[in-house]
């Protein structure tokens, strides 16, 4: 119910589509009746940029070298989905390792096809790309920031381990 709140406040009162309205009406007077509209869209403010790390035995913080590098991208809204547009078929744009405390060491972006990509992230799911692969470090602490190819760009952050 809160989230119809807040998509129905945002509306102008001469867009207000008096079909949810109603449906609201009759949520609220009916305890047994569930709202079942799956058309709302969620805001871009409810994606979560992320980045993940993983060695041959599989997600980590603590890792072996060589490591492969995902961006992702998670709709934590409730119900409906979340759209954006990258120039090209990248999730991804750039991807930059450095030594904590110090200098670069890794410095990549992945490539792809040059074609306009729309994203739809439903509710609750994520999509990933495989921003860098088998990516060799030394034992230490690393910085992780992964940017996004999206209109913003978005960052994501990270500190990780090579043992």
């Amino acid at each position: 119910m809160y989230l119809f709140a807040l998509l129905y406040c945002t509306q102008l009162p001469d867009e207000i589509d008096d079909s949810v309205a109603a449906d609201s009406e009759a949520d609220a007077d009916a305890d047994t009746d569930t709202d079942t509209d799956t058309d709302a869209n969620c805001a871009e403010t409810d994606l979560l940029w992320g980045g993940s790390l993983r060695d041959t035995t599989g997600n980590c913080t603590s890792c072996a070298s060589p490591v492969n590098i995902f961006g992702t991208v998670t709709n934590t809204c409730e119900t409906g989905w979340v759209e954006f547009v990258t120039p090209d078929g990248c999730l991804t744009r750039e991807v930059v390792v450095e030594i904590f405390n110090g200098g670069e060491v890794h410095r990549s972006s992945p490539g792809c096809d040059e074609v306009e990509t729309t994203w739809r992230v439903q509710s609750g799911d994520t999509k990933q790309e495989l921003a860098a692969e088998s990516v060799s470090l030394s034992a230490g602490t690393y910085n992780l920031t992964i940017t996004f190819n999206d209109s913003r760009p978005n960052h994501a952050g990270k500190v990780f381990d090579i043992q």
